[in-house]
């Protein structure tokens, strides 16, 4: 059977480093995903780690990449990690510029982009025009994270294409009659049936 036109993998790096923290992991994981049969126009890979943008780019120019991307508000205007050190950019249009060269640097596909709450602290947060500007410039966008409905409709509302979660059926009501899909579930059983993946 073949791939539903929904599913996409979003191969994400965890924050613990160990994911696509270089080119040649993510190598690795690339033979397990062809070895299930998946094609690469279905696989999005998300990563903080420029080395392993690079060698995606350089190895598997088919396959969309994305950059997990912080940005953070300070005095004088606002950081984010597409840059070494501690530049200020002093406008949500400067960021969207420099996102803009690092996307044309890499070749990426979009951004995933921060509004994270920790112990009831905002640590980072995506203002929605930020969104809107780069959707408008082509990038695609997700979120990360949307634990809540509120938070859901705040960036949909701002164009954003995807989410990510824990909390599906809490955050997208709308999804709670579709079990959640285990990556490694789905790829082990791979060929005896169609998976389906809801963003």
């Amino acid at each position: 059977m073949g791939w539903p036109p929904l599913l996409e993998f979003h191969i994400r790096q965890k924050l613990d480093k160990r994911l696509f923290a270089n080119a040649a992991y993510a190598e690795k994981v690339f033979r397990i995903v062809d070895g299930a049969g998946c094609p690469e126009s279905r696989i999005i890979v998300a990563t903080f780690t420029k080395d392993a943008l690079k060698g995606v780019q350089k190895n598997r120019p088919g396959v969309r990449r994305v950059a997990h991307t912080f940005i953070r508000k300070v005095k004088g205007g606002f950081q984010m990690n597409a840059d070494e050190g501690s530049k200020v950019y002093p406008s949500l249009d400067a960021v969207a510029e420099r996102l803009a060269a690092h996307a044309r640097e890499y070749g990426l596909y979009g951004f995933n982009v921060p509004h994270i709450f920790r112990n009831g602290r905002q640590l980072y947060h995506t203002p929605p025009p930020l969104v809107k500007r780069l959707r408008g410039m082509g990038y695609w966008i997700s979120i990360w994270f949307a634990y809540d409905p509120g938070t859901a409709e705040y960036y949909r509302e701002a164009g954003a294409d995807a989410f990510v979660t824990n909390w599906k059926a809490r955050t997208f009501p709308e999804f709670q009659q579709h079990k959640a899909v285990n990556l490694h579930r789905l790829l082990r059983n791979l060929k005896q049936r169609s998976p389906t993946y809801f963003q």
